[in-house]
């Protein structure tokens, strides 16, 4: 009874909408063309903005840069001008440099797996990461990969390919070479403040570590390593500690059902000083002992 009574009602009010809300000549594909924006970065020096521009089906780089004029200006620094469905995103600043990194083609969500190819582009499609300056000039191409991240001075740029750690000068030509090699797979990296280290995390299934590679010395160590799955972290200020997720692993995750309690998950500091760690929270048992993630790139900030 309810449904039969307000259906003229309904009905009434999309007839109202549709007769004056639109103009004349609206079609679908103005609605499947309409711009959006997304993957938006800020520069370390507040300066600039960047993001992933998609209008009508084509992806681009755009970059806003600080005016005092204008407050802001505007500009593409990219120019794909066919609607091949190669998504763009993993955007970087590289610091000192007037460039940003991109990744353009793979899935987003599984950059391993064999790259999408909706526009069946006959020479194929692999993912990769690219350099692009401020001047909008010809991206450079740096290697196959994703997740890029560049070293506080922007002399060395990282990125992943399958599991393993990459490294690659900013610059046309340039080669790239494995960093190190380690069993498992290899994700989030973090330079230290100094660019002299780099903190990652080692997935092994039912098991992750934290590492720490030291670039002079080109030598790898794990920071307290467990059977537990430790992950995200993240360096203080000065260098001279880790903070990361430590959560524990359990045969019945399989992320089917919901799981509002558990084995409590924490937070742990290293000390890299003194070798020392330090557990600074542990969630209480009950409700919320189970960690769920942020909408966030970042689930710590010092």
């Amino acid at each position: 009874m309810i449904v039969a009574r307000l259906a003229p009602a309904t009905a009434a009010l999309w007839l109202l909408v549709s007769s004056t809300a639109y103009p004349s000549g609206f079609t679908i594909e103005q609605v499947l063309g309409a711009p959006f924006a997304s993957d938006i970065v800020a520069a370390p020096a507040a300066s600039e903005f960047a993001w992933v521009s998609d209008a009508r089906g084509r992806s681009n780089v755009w970059l806003a840069a600080a005016s005092q004029a204008a407050g802001f200006t505007a500009r593409a620094l990219t120019h794909y001008a066919v609607d091949d469905g190669l998504a763009i995103e993993d955007l970087a600043f590289v610091p000192h440099h007037d460039a940003l990194l991109f990744v353009r083609g793979g899935d987003p969500d599984y950059p391993d797996k064999p790259a999408p190819n909706p526009a069946q582009i006959t020479a194929g499609v692999v993912q990769t990461v690219y350099l692009v300056d401020f001047r909008g000039r010809e991206p450079v191409k740096l290697g196959e990969g994703h997740a890029p991240v560049a070293s506080p001075d922007g002399k060395r740029i990282l990125y992943l390919h399958e599991g393993k750690v990459f490294s690659v000068a900013p610059r046309r030509g340039a080669k790239s070479e494995q960093l190190f090699n380690t069993r498992g797979k290899v994700d989030s990296l973090r330079f230290s403040p100094d660019g002299t280290r780099l903190a990652f995390v080692c997935n092994r299934g039912d098991h992750s570590f934290v590492g720490v590679y030291t670039f002079a010395e080109q030598a790898l160590r794990w920071v307290d390593a467990s059977f537990s799955l430790d992950l995200e972290p993240r360096w203080s200020p000065d260098g001279t500690r880790l903070a990361f997720l430590r959560l524990r692993w359990g045969h019945d995750e399989v992320g089917l059902i919901p799981h509002r309690t558990g084995d409590p998950w924490s937070i742990r500091v290293a000390n890299l000083t003194d070798q020392s760690v330090a557990e600074a929270y542990r969630a209480p048992r009950g409700a919320g002992s189970v960690f769920h993630a942020l909408s966030s790139d970042a689930q710590l900030v010092w």
